[in-house]
């Protein structure tokens, strides 16, 4: 297990740490992008997966999923991993633990309302280190806490040559690369290199999938 004393407690930093770890996952990495679903940069950044038929895992906010539910369903219907960001990405800081444990669940309840399906996966706003409290906070559900191994920074911006060349010069077997599809900044750079972080991950002989 990745972090913890039980599966309960488990973080999920790498594929390999998954419990139902995919076959081959020593081959396979994971994009995954944050702060969404935005009505712009969301929907771009599901054309450019899909046109290259690229599977990834989008970790919603609960607020915007309810301005934008199509776009939680179009991620459905193109193949896409749904997770949970919590409901207004407000740090844990602000936040005692009923009611962080409340932007969970309440994000919980609205997205297996429009996936119709059970969310694995949960990821902290903000900061990595707060992944602990929040995998003691939901030890009794069945949501699995992730977070990265790869972060190229494209929350503070850089255009798309910087972002790519700072996933392709990061990527390793299992790797989960964060990247951002909203959180009030353009995304437009981060849209223009998720197709060079596809081509060049696949010529350096790795799978991507869907969490």
């Amino acid at each position: 297990m990745a972090d913890g004393s039980d599966g309960a407690h488990v973080i999920i930093r790498r594929l390999s740490d998954l419990p139902d770890e995919p076959s081959g996952a020593e081959s396979k990495i994971a994009l995954t992008f944050d702060d969404g679903p935005h009505p712009q940069w969301t929907n771009d950044m599901l054309d450019a997966l899909a046109a290259h038929r690229a599977p990834a895992t989008f970790f919603v906010l609960g607020d915007l999923a309810t301005q934008y539910p199509h776009l939680v369903e179009r991620m459905v219907r193109d193949g896409h991993t749904v997770g949970n960001h919590s409901w207004s990405h407000s740090g844990p800081s602000a936040a005692d633990d009923a009611d962080a444990q409340q932007e969970v669940l309440r994000t919980d309840e609205l997205l297996r309302e429009l996936t119709g399906a059970p969310v694995r996966y949960f990821r902290p706003p903000y900061r990595k280190t707060d992944a602990s409290r929040y995998a003691t906070l939901l030890a009794d559900r069945d949501i699995v806490t992730v977070t990265w191994s790869v972060d190229p920074r494209d929350w503070r911006g850089g255009d798309a040559e910087t972002i790519s060349d700072a996933v392709l010069g990061a990527l390793h077997p299992g790797a989960i690369v964060l990247l951002h599809d909203g959180g009030g900044r353009d995304r437009t750079e981060t849209v223009r290199a998720v197709p060079m972080i596809v081509s060049g991950a696949r010529a350096l002989g790795y799978e991507l999938v869907a969490m």
